[in-house]
């Protein structure tokens, strides 16, 4: 199978299962999903709720499982990752709980993907991936913008026919774009 047709295959798996589950979800599990209900520091202004990350995680998971991402290590943090925010989502953990959890899963990605490296560079690097994934979280209580910025950030890699990046974004681009499309839809 060619590198286009694994890619294209990729994307179609994570987008049908993650809007599969998101609509199965939001259907028949509504009333009893965590719901985000806005705050002083919020950024929207209804209740939203917090499943989206579910789908999208399911449908990388998806795919990666169908052996046509090889994003097993990534995957796996991403869940760990995932899990700690629902917890937090569900009983409110504390801030240094959820920063220790985000600082150990950039520690693990940056040394497995950039070791040997000089130990302050990498300290760096985990201390910009926690950032950006808190940053990312943060910009995900503005409506749509975060399924507006995967999916263009997606399309930009695949554009630009980064091998290793191409995977990722076509996994992640069509469940953010699912869950882009069910957040205007609430807000109606």
């Amino acid at each position: 199978m060619s590198a286009v047709t694994v890619l294209v295959a990729s994307a179609a798996v994570s987008a049908a299962v993650a809007a599969t589950l998101l609509g199965l979800l939001l259907r028949y599990a509504a009333k009893r999903l965590p719901l985000d209900v806005p705050n002083a520091r919020s950024l929207h202004e209804r209740p939203v709720p917090r499943v989206g990350g579910v789908a999208i995680l399911a449908g990388v998971a998806a795919s990666v499982l169908a052996g046509l991402a090889p994003f097993g290590l990534a995957l796996g943090l991403a869940v760990a990752l995932a899990v700690l925010s629902f917890l937090d989502d569900l009983h409110r953990l504390l801030t240094g709980v959820r920063l220790a959890g985000h600082l150990a899963a950039s520690a693990i990605l940056a040394w497995y993907v950039l070791s040997p490296m000089n130990p302050l560079e990498l300290s760096l690097i985990v201390l910009a991936i926690a950032w950006i994934t808190n940053l990312y979280n943060f910009m995900d209580g503005i409506d749509g913008i975060t399924g507006v910025e995967t999916a263009v950030i997606g399309l930009g890699l695949l554009l630009l026919a980064c091998p290793g990046a191409c995977g990722v974004a076509l996994d992640f681009s069509p469940p953010m774009l699912e869950r882009l499309r069910d957040r205007f839809r609430a807000e109606r």
